[in-house]
């Protein structure tokens, strides 16, 4: 039976080894995801607060695209008598756009990066949410071993406490058996 209890101690010993390496290695990547959270909104927060910033830049921006896309005549067809002017006009236009078009461009980009943030940001949230209710199991599942270690340890100091009281027992007994053979001996 000593065996079989020594057996058991190494066996939840194991265990125990085993679901503290898990729980300390699932409180470091919890760490981690959260500081890569916290990155990321902050990035997110940057992003937003650059675009509230340039909020006036960006309307007017989208008004000249919005004024650019609709079908104006060409400059010609506005002012046939004074073809020069009209070609004087289209070329001032053309030297306008390249900036224009590398405007949208640039905000197309930011725009682009604070949705590729924000996904970030809620895959990054999951994750962590996880780990979190990872981390919850693999800690109640510690405890549940630090008990079921704390009971076995109660059963076998209860077991041991069993043994010495027979022992005394008999070792009285053995005493007095020795007192009543040597009184009948005599």
């Amino acid at each position: 039976e000593r065996d079989s209890l020594a057996q058991e101690a190494r066996n939840l010993q194991e265990r125990l080894i085993a679901n503290a390496s898990r729980v300390q290695e699932l409180e470091a990547a919890s760490e981690s995801t959260a500081g890569e959270l916290e990155r990321l909104n902050g990035t997110m927060r940057t992003l937003e607060g650059d675009l509230l910033r340039d909020r006036d830049r960006v309307a007017h921006l989208l008004a000249v695209l919005q004024r650019l896309q609709s079908d104006e005549p060409p400059a010609l067809a506005l002012r046939p008598e004074d073809s020069l002017a009209a070609v004087r006009g289209t070329m001032q236009m053309g030297a306008m756009l390249p900036p224009v078009y590398q405007e949208a461009a640039d905000l197309s980009k930011q725009l682009k990066t604070l949705e590729e943030t924000r996904i970030a940001v809620a895959k990054k949230g999951a994750e962590a949410t996880f780990e979190a209710a990872s981390l919850k199991a693999a800690r109640a599942s510690l405890d549940q071993l630090l008990q079921e270690k704390s009971t076995q340890q109660a059963d076998a100091d209860a077991k041991l406490s069993e043994i010495h009281a027979i022992a005394e027992e008999i070792g009285r007994e053995a005493s007095d058996l020795k007192a009543l053979i040597d009184r009948v001996a005599s």
